[in-house]
């Protein structure tokens, strides 16, 4: 089934467009009367169609208690984000930290390593970083522990996907050597 719905997927995946994730909810659950919904690929329209007892399939990478607290509805077709960080910041502390950037060039050659972590500006997607920054502190394998320094994700219509000048700056100021 087809239909004109309100929300827009591009505003939800960075944590906008709440309202009309829901009303696209609603109106699936209520007016279509829908058994299940596979595209449901933002983590609103996920949690509305889960709040109406739709079941959905498609929300990438959201946190694994996220996909249990919505069982049984909620289901994702790639892994959790949770499985995601852990596995990262395993690899990096156990190849990576504490080591110097021997294959970079130029002036990072030999350097030590610093770490940049990207993800989406939502509540999901912050909720697996904050946990592979907490996972990478327990381990103690960085030469001190990670402190967050969110740069804003700012893409603005018309640029034709470039990054913020003010966020390209404050990256290149972190000078990281390591992104996951």
């Amino acid at each position: 089934m087809i239909y004109d719905g309100k929300g827009d997927p591009l505003s939800e995946i960075i944590g906008q467009g709440q309202e009309g994730a829901k009303a696209d909810a609603l109106k699936v659950a209520k007016e279509h009367k829908a058994f299940a919904d596979v595209s449901a690929v933002t983590v609103p329209y996920a949690a509305g169609l889960s709040a109406e007892g739709v079941i959905n399939i498609g929300a990438p990478y959201v946190p694994r208690n996220w996909l249990a607290q919505r069982r049984p509805y909620s289901w994702t077709p790639l892994t959790d984000c949770s499985t995601v960080v852990e596995s990262a910041a395993s690899y990096y502390a156990v190849k990576m930290a504490k080591k110097p950037a021997k294959n970079a060039s130029g002036a990072l050659k030999d350097k030590p390593r610093r770490l940049a972590v990207i993800a989406p500006d939502n509540a999901e997607y912050q909720a697996c970083v904050d946990a592979g920054i907490g996972l990478l502190n327990k381990m103690g394998r960085r030469r001190r522990p990670c402190r967050p320094s969110q740069v804003p994700d700012q893409h603005e219509p018309g640029r034709g996907g470039e990054q913020h000048p003010a966020q390209v700056a404050q990256r290149q100021h972190h000078d990281a050597h390591v992104r996951l």
